[in-house]
């Protein structure tokens, strides 16, 4: 069993040297950014979480028709977060509606083109008083 073991660290070892070994390119990013965009006249308070919903990685309010970036979270390309938003009618500052969305950061190549985990949603007013998101998947 002990040789077992020892075997499959040794692979482990091998599939991480490897790449490096045969000139293949590591990706270094910069922090990653979610962007969310309030396409509504209501004000919405965003929290993001990790994947398990168990931490907050960034907060705050974003103003009708307003775009804010988080980037506090650390965000890594290839990895699963949810952005909540909490609508908030900006004459009497009650909630009115309360919606998540999955997002995954995808490499985008900036203006120095260094690729960036990035990942944008836009909040929409759907009909009544109902809010939903929609992903933006272009850089």
């Amino acid at each position: 069993m002990r040789k077992l073991h020892t075997l499959a660290f040794a692979l482990i070892g091998l599939v991480l040297i490897v790449p490096a070994a045969s000139g293949a390119q590591i990706i270094q990013s910069h922090e990653g950014v979610i962007q969310t965009y309030n396409k509504t006249s209501y004000k919405v308070w965003i929290t993001v979480y990790d994947l398990g919903k168990t931490r907050h990685l960034d907060y705050g309010m974003v103003e009708p028709h307003d775009v804010r970036d988080w980037k506090s979270g650390g965000y890594l390309w290839g990895s699963y977060y949810h952005v909540r938003g909490e609508v908030i009618d900006a004459k009497t500052d009650k909630h009115v509606f309360d919606t998540t969305i999955q997002v995954t950061p995808h490499l985008c190549y900036g203006m120095d083109n260094v690729p960036t985990p990035t990942i944008s949603v836009n909040l929409v007013k759907g009909t009544g008083e109902s809010f939903y998101w929609e992903k933006n998947d272009r850089c």
